[in-house]
């Protein structure tokens, strides 16, 4: 008697992920924080990185491996339904995403959703389906202005994700110091926001006490650059003599001074190939200095000068 064999394995869809991960193991760490995934499946190569590896989200299966280490970035870009997409999102930044797109609720779709870049470089729409919408209630939605900006505002913010991606380098890798990092992802922020990309971050024996990044376009302050954004999120110390000011440019100036002023002995540079800044003061005054010459920095700062060169010019008072 022949036996029938289903078309489609157990547990699996019709159309199934595979994810491409430099770096499966952490992808998979990511998966099991933020979705709660069941990882059932793992297959070593014999050098110890993940040949093929499978998982569960809800009722969905997912599968990834380790991309070798000379394949280009190739990430996905993956829908999830949740039943607490805020949660989920806190999860979620809890195990090292980003936000790319905050959470909205839309009346087109009856969902309640955002975006997330996951460690490796995946984005996520994580959503929680709230109501059904009637095709009428979507055309009504459809010229609703609330509606469209948020649509609009959607847009803009995965668009910045992806130009972001163009300013980075292949081999550019994330600083391994958390502090610099902190920094790093506030200019992002404020690259996102249609801001000046420079981030600071403040910190003390390697934890970050508060991190900013330049205000000038956001809350029209022309004095707000991300070194001082950073100092006003810490709020009153009473000594910085123990502390770091992480920057992603050359301090000018006016942040040199406010170092100088504040004591702090020790300042790290993500790059001074797109503004020089004041070294020579600063190194005069006792501060060390140093300059990291971070990649993702300079190509960031790079396209926002070419894009932007009057807010530029105004921001150094050129």
């Amino acid at each position: 008697m022949e036996i029938l064999v289903p078309s489609i394995p157990g547990g699996k869809a019709t159309v199934t992920p595979y994810v491409v991960a430099h770096g499966a193991d952490a992808f998979l760490a990511f998966i099991e924080k933020a979705f709660d995934a069941d990882v059932y499946l793992r297959v070593p190569n014999p050098d110890g990185s993940i040949g093929h590896a499978e998982a569960k989200i809800g009722s969905s299966v997912l599968m990834t491996f380790d991309a070798s280490p000379d394949w280009p970035p190739t990430p996905s870009f993956l829908s999830v339904y949740v039943d607490d997409v805020d949660a989920t999102i806190d999860r979620a930044v809890s195990a090292g995403a980003s936000i790319v797109t905050e959470v909205m609720e839309s009346a087109i779709t009856g969902d309640r959703g955002g975006r997330l870049r996951d460690p490796i470089g995946n984005v996520w729409w994580v959503q929680t389906h709230q109501r059904d919408v009637s095709p009428s209630e979507m055309q009504a939605a459809f010229g609703d202005h609330d509606e469209l900006a948020k649509i609009r505002s959607a847009q803009v913010s995965f668009d910045t994700e992806m130009r972001s991606r163009r300013m980075t380098q292949p081999d550019a890798q994330p600083s391994p110091d958390p502090a610099f990092e902190a920094a790093y992802q506030a200019a992002r922020k404020s690259f996102g926001e249609g801001g000046i990309p420079i981030g600071a971050a403040l910190a003390r024996d390697g934890v970050v006490i508060a991190s900013g990044h330049n205000e000038r376009v956001q809350n029209g302050d022309p004095i707000a650059h991300g070194e001082m954004a950073a100092l006003r999120a810490a709020g009153r110390q009473k000594s910085y003599r123990d502390t770091t000011l992480y920057t992603t440019l050359a301090p000018c100036a006016m942040c040199t001074g406010t170092i100088i002023q504040f004591k702090i002995p020790r300042v790290v540079v993500g790059e001074a190939r797109t503004f020089d800044g004041e070294f020579e003061l600063l190194r005069s005054r006792g501060v060390e200095v140093v300059v990291l010459d971070d990649q993702r920095c300079v190509d960031m700062m790079r396209t926002f000068q070419e894009e932007n060169p009057e807010l530029w010019a105004e921001d150094i008072a050129e």
